[in-house]
């Protein structure tokens, strides 16, 4: 299995393959023109990918073997989840929406995300990804060796294009490469028993289909409410029957006592001791379009020397979050 220097020496290949401009977009010599390499600092020593250009599958697959990471022969988005899980050094979670994983795992840096037709692209946390996307005349095949666009390979924005998989390494240190999420997951219940709650949200995508972008139904109160960022946050609710309850640490909609925030009653303020969570949170009888000011962790946007979102009366029947 890898070590975590090692899943981190591929992120920082993959990092190198996306931002020089050596490298662009072609199925002609996807592994690179065999004129020589290019050398990349890593935790582990320097590492070596070969220069020229790569498409969506082979640039991952390099940057993996680059930190000596074994892929077990992958060649293509088709094969890369049978054949690198094969090896024993990596996992695969599913993603039946296309944006997060049905186990509840959050994509990190050193992941990768595949759609096994179509397209692949490597995490590289904080929300963003790194991909190999299209040559500079819109096709997979001819063009100039290099990046002739900036747009062959590049950084930009995590996405919800249908993946099928999230393949992660194995990492033996028993440790995460990179605690900041991807996505911001949370949820909403308003059964007074805890017992049913709506789809999660990834952000603002509700994985449920809904095209809404919020947690929570216009009307009926929030009354159980849980998030998660990995890394560790802590969140807390206000509600009609008890007023601010103790803190929450963790995600288990199954455990009312200490998975989530809330006590059966309707939800009147949240308080989310995080700055990376920027949220906004609508009371019970407002127009749909009219939301409290958002916050960002404890920080009111608003200009309100508060640090919660909702002002302890209201119900609260909605909550929108997402990276701040």
């Amino acid at each position: 299995m890898p070590t975590k220097d090692q899943i981190e020496a591929a992120a920082l290949c993959m990092e190198h393959l996306v931002d020089h401009d050596w490298h662009g977009y072609t199925w002609d010599y996807r592994w690179g023109d065999g004129e020589g390499t290019c050398e990349v600092d890593t935790p582990i020593g320097p590492c070596y990918v070969e220069q020229g250009d790569r498409d969506c599958s082979s640039s991952i697959i390099s940057a993996y073997e680059a930190a000596g990471i074994d892929t077990g022969g992958a060649t293509y988005t088709g094969n890369m989840r049978e054949l690198m899980c094969g090896t024993g050094n990596f996992v695969a979670h599913r993603m039946s929406n296309g944006y997060g994983c049905d186990d509840g795992y959050v994509p990190q840096r050193g992941d990768c995300v595949v759609n096994t037709i179509e397209h692949t692209a490597f995490i590289l946390g904080g929300g963003q990804i790194a991909e190999f996307s299209i040559n500079e005349f819109g096709g997979v095949y001819g063009g100039q060796t290099g990046d002739q666009t900036d747009r062959e390979s590049h950084r930009g924005s995590y996405y919800g294009f249908p993946w099928n998989w999230c393949i992660q390494p194995i990492c033996e240190d028993g440790e995460p490469v990179d605690t900041v999420p991807v996505f911001v997951k949370y949820q909403a219940s308003t059964d007074p028993n805890g017992v049913s709650w709506l789809p999660p949200m990834h952000d603002l995508i509700d994985t449920g289909g809904s095209t809404d972008d919020f947690a929570g139904e216009f009307g009926q109160p929030i009354r159980w409410f849980a998030m998660l960022v990995p890394g560790g946050v802590k969140y807390r609710a206000c509600t009609q029957a008890s007023g601010w309850l103790p803190w929450v640490e963790c995600y288990d909609v199954n455990d009312l006592e200490n998975g989530c925030a809330g006590d059966g009653s309707p939800i009147t303020g949240i308080e989310i001791a995080h700055n990376g969570v920027r949220f906004a949170v609508h009371p019970v009888g407002f127009p749909a379009q009219l939301w409290y000011d958002d916050m960002i962790g404890q920080y009111d946007t608003g200009g309100s020397d508060d640090k919660y979102g909702g002002d302890l009366v209201k119900p609260i029947d909605a909550i929108r979050m997402q990276r701040a």
